[in-house]
């Protein structure tokens, strides 16, 4: 299997702490997410990971001389311009069947192995991971019929499926983005949806975290460093410290 990783983002959501730092680097348990990701690949079959990369690239280039898990191989694409959360696909080289595709912001237990799989079978030209979440509406929701109130609920808490930043990817969605184009992973799967094309969903349960803001890196920071055998079995919880976001 090959999985494409999504690592060029300037995280602006996290400075200070990506000021110098790409998301990708920032510490789990002890160690980079970057290295977490990797080791989890690799113990599910990936054997090559192409890592799109553009602000910060020269550190994680840095980094990756010793962090490689033995049997896989590592290489680049590079984003000269901004692109969007899916335009980086259409500078892909050498692809050629579906791909596991990652935003580099994603810590969870999913089995990539099982959702590739699965879109295999699925004749899908993209698989989402999804996974329900609840979402506080922050005003009073009007249930209404016949242009009559018949329910007001304040606050409510609805549920909802969520994209997890996990895909599998057919590389035939490519003729979808226009080059030069900034593309947005939204304005792919709609275009899929529009042309006919199915797009699948796996439903998953598990733990997940996006790291995208502050108090999403802090809880998963815990987590991770509560149970790390969880996220990667057989390791020992002693290699892990507690960090902080600070």
């Amino acid at each position: 299997m090959r999985a494409i990783i999504f690592a060029g983002g300037k995280a602006r959501r996290l400075l200070p702490l990506t000021a110098e730092r790409p998301k990708i680097l920032m510490d789990i348990g002890g160690q980079p997410l970057l290295d977490i990701l990797l080791r989890q690949l690799r113990g599910c079959g990936v054997e090559r990971v192409t890592l799109c990369v553009s602000h910060l690239q020269t550190a994680i280039r840095e980094h990756l001389f010793e962090a490689i898990p033995e049997g896989m191989v590592v290489d680049f694409s590079v984003d000269a311009q901004p692109r969007g959360t899916a335009g980086p696909l259409l500078l892909v080289a050498d692809w050629d069947e579906p791909a596991l595709v990652l935003n580099g912001d994603v810590l969870t237990t999913l089995d990539f192995a099982d959702v590739h799989r699965v879109h295999r079978s699925s004749g899908c030209a993209m698989t989402i991971a999804c996974r329900q979440t609840e979402v506080t509406i922050d005003s009073g929701a009007l249930e209404i019929a016949d242009d009559r109130v018949r329910r007001v609920t304040e606050k409510p808490r609805v549920r909802v499926d969520v994209s997890m930043g996990v895909y599998v990817v057919d590389p035939s969605v490519r003729s979808f983005i226009a080059a030069e184009s900034v593309v947005d992973m939204p304005d792919l799967i709609t275009s899929l949806i529009g042309a006919g094309r199915p797009v699948g969903a796996y439903r998953f349960t598990g733990s997940w975290h996006d790291i995208g803001t502050p108090g999403r890196y802090e809880r998963a920071v815990a987590e991770f460093t509560d149970t790390p055998e969880v996220y990667l079995p057989g390791v020992d919880r002693d290699d892990f410290r507690v960090s902080h976001a600070n």
